[in-house]
């Protein structure tokens, strides 16, 4: 190097690998001197990314996961990571490899970049995304279906009940008058023969939690049957559309006159018949053992055309 005209001297280098550098002399316009010295210039690697995950993508409200930054050539700690949240930029610092970053943030996470000790660095554009699960709730419990009227439904009708649960993979678990059902259908159906309050229990099937929610509905029994038509609508009680056989079994049936005289006895629906002939027009008196062991009470007219 000649021409300096400055001191102290800077002599820059650029090598491509670790280098020892020696000085052997210096001189000026008159004079040589006599120097030694020897300087080593080391070459660091700059890392690499070889990955960036998210250890769950789905997590709990509340709790939190990592984010994982995995280096080659990582050898000088410490790391400093940089990285975005929804475009708000964070920076983390780790004396470890892989690096951990606890995150409990919905949202698309960036890795823009990494760099070591020795201040060598690395830049990404790596994505990953991580989701939050709500805490379940059940929004509503609805009852579906045409002959459906509010929350009542006429003897013989088979209801659907329809349930908004949030989230949509949560395990449901019905009941009928807090007895368990096997269904764990969304809708429900069913075929009540009395007035029965249903619960759902809905528990998340990846966040603990549970949530529950009941609706009543009122089972209507028929007033009025026509027997003397023939014409297989409302020829029969307790049924009114000639689909006994689905209530007969289980129900035991009594049914009197005004005057208190028993007039049917059965384990089927009554016909309107007495001996074999239809009984007079006029209101008649049941009382209807269910399978349960409840007992149904009421009246029903005989009704001629």
């Amino acid at each position: 190097v000649s021409n300096i005209t400055t001191s102290p001297i800077k002599i820059q280098v650029s090598p491509l690998s670790t280098k020892s550098y020696s000085l052997v002399s210096v001189s000026d316009a008159s004079c040589t001197g006599v120097v030694s010295g020897t300087t080593t210039v080391t070459i660091n690697p700059n890392p690499q990314i070889a990955d960036f995950t998210v250890e769950d993508n789905v997590i709990c409200d509340g709790s939190s996961t990592n984010l994982v930054v995995t280096l080659q050539n990582a050898t000088s700690p410490d790391y400093t990571i940089i990285y975005s949240v929804n475009g708000q930029q964070y920076t983390a610092i780790s004396t470890t490899m892989p690096a951990t970053i606890p995150v409990s943030v919905a949202g698309t996470y960036e890795l823009i970049s990494v760099a070591d000790g020795n201040t060598c660095s690395i830049t990404s554009s790596i994505q990953r995304t991580i989701a939050v699960e709500d805490p379940i709730t059940i929004e509503n419990l609805q009852l579906e279906g045409s002959l459906v009227a509010s929350e009542t439904i006429v003897l013989g009708t088979e209801l659907q009940i329809a349930a908004t649960v949030t989230p949509a993979a949560a395990s449901l678990v019905w009941y009928a008058d807090n007895k368990l059902l096997s269904s764990t259908s969304n809708p429900l159906i069913d075929s009540p023969y009395k007035d029965t309050n249903y619960k759902l229990v809905a528990t998340g099937s990846l966040c603990p939690g549970k949530a529950e929610r009941e609706i009543s509905v009122k089972v209507l029994w028929p007033t009025v049957i026509t027997p003397y038509d023939a014409n297989d609508k409302n020829d029969v009680f307790p049924l009114s559309d000639n689909t006994s056989e689905l209530y007969s079994p289980g129900f035991k049936i009594h049914v009197f006159n005004r005057y208190g005289k028993l007039v049917y006895e059965g384990l089927q629906a009554w016909d309107g018949k007495e001996a074999g002939s239809f009984v007079l027009p006029g209101v008649y008196y049941y009382i209807v053992q269910l399978p349960e062991g409840t007992v149904k009470k009421g009246t029903v007219e005989v009704f001629k055309r």
